[in-house]
């Protein structure tokens, strides 16, 4: 589904996709996954104004709260390009996460980024779920790679993270590290995936995700 351009004020979305995934020892979650128009912009700001990581996640350093907080407003600030595609994720109803890419031959993670609902706990499986359909996109669209930049003083390990995914690394990379997934490593990816993992479309149903920040 591409973005198109449009001269209207407001952000909507259209939940497209449910997303339940259980493993033991990990947890369970339900996510729903929503992909923004440019319909509606006051939503991307009023979550950045509602997110405050030193509220969510106390038992980090101001360090950490403070990266955990730009990273999230640099994801706010690329969906704003009416360039990219962006996702939000949404468990009983509420944000807890999004993700930002541009497409092309090359696709090109912006950012993403979880979103806590409770303090000092993420949603399970919310990066696994956005990363999801990140590859099923690319995949659909023939992109012959997936390329980001990851940060690497984030209050989690992203670059073993993204490892697992099949991403590898640019040995040269300054300051971020860049890494690649090829086409053989989505289509694998995509493959591996659905163990405990159910990806459900639904028909495109329009949602006002002001109303999630209530």
């Amino acid at each position: 589904m591409k973005i198109q351009s449009q001269n209207n004020i407001n952000f909507q979305a259209y939940k497209i996709a449910r997303v339940t995934t259980e493993i033991k020892g990990r947890g369970k979650s339900d996510i729903d996954i929503c992909i923004l128009t440019r319909e509606d912009r006051t939503f991307l700001d009023k979550l950045g104004k509602k997110v405050d990581y030193k509220k969510l996640f106390p038992k980090l350093s101001e360090v950490l709260q403070r990266r955990w907080q730009k990273v999230l407003d640099y994801c706010i600030a690329c969906a704003h390009d009416p360039d990219n595609k962006t996702y939000v994720a949404l468990h009983d109803g509420k944000p807890c996460g999004i993700m930002t890419y541009t497409e092309g031959n090359s696709f090109y993670l912006e950012g993403l980024c979880a979103i806590p609902q409770e303090k000092n706990k993420k949603i399970p499986f919310t990066g696994d779920t956005l990363l999801f359909q990140l590859f099923k996109d690319a995949s659909d669209f023939g992109a012959s790679d997936i390329q980001l930049k990851a940060v690497t003083d984030g209050p989690f390990n992203v670059v073993k993270k993204y490892e697992s995914r099949g991403f590898k690394k640019n040995p040269s990379s300054v300051n971020y590290t860049e890494m690649r997934c090829n086409k053989h490593k989505i289509k694998e990816q995509l493959k591996e995936f659905p163990f405990n993992f159910d990806y459900t479309p639904l028909e495109s149903e329009k949602i006002k995700l002001d109303d999630t920040l209530d």
